[in-house]
């Protein structure tokens, strides 16, 4: 059980990396057709309810699923040609991929849309203030008691 939640861990941990380079591999029109479709076919067949995994059982379910779609994009990014693999996963390491591109213009298109929903709130959107820090130093000493005559205590 442990070497199975070993390699589960590492398989998941490799997960971002082989999705990066898979969507690089898909945006390319120098790979071939056949191989996206056959990635898309077998990403689509993982993800579907359809497929009979006990989905429903927690973290086993879901790790097997999330194993096979490691599986399925290991084995789209090493079926595409070396040279365009290559290539793209150097300008991966660089930041110049068509990943990181798209990524950063997604940022920018939010910061827009966040910018032009701000605009056309109905009101002012305010957040609430802080609180105030605690005063630094000693806290401040009690106050002297009041003397029986302005307590109120000698009332009839």
């Amino acid at each position: 059980m442990v070497r199975r939640v070993r390699t589960i861990r590492r398989l998941v941990l490799d997960l971002p990396g082989q999705a990066r380079l898979a969507y690089c591999l898909t945006r390319d029109p120098r790979t071939p057709r056949p191989l996206k479709l056959a990635a898309a076919a077998a990403i689509a067949a993982i993800l579907t309810p359809a497929i009979n995994l006990p989905l429903w059982v927690p973290v086993v379910g879901e790790m097997d699923a999330v194993t096979l779609l490691v599986v399925a994009l290991r084995r789209y990014n090493a079926s595409a040609p070396p040279a365009i693999r290559q290539e793209l996963e150097t300008q991966l390491q660089a930041r110049t991929s068509v990943f990181d591109r798209d990524l950063a213009a997604g940022g920018r298109a939010a910061q827009a849309l966040a910018s032009w929903i701000g605009e056309r709130a109905p009101g002012p959107i305010r957040r609430r203030p802080r609180p105030a820090p605690p005063p630094s130093g000693p806290p401040a000493a009690d106050p002297p008691p009041k003397p029986a005559a302005d307590r109120g205590d000698d009332l009839p």
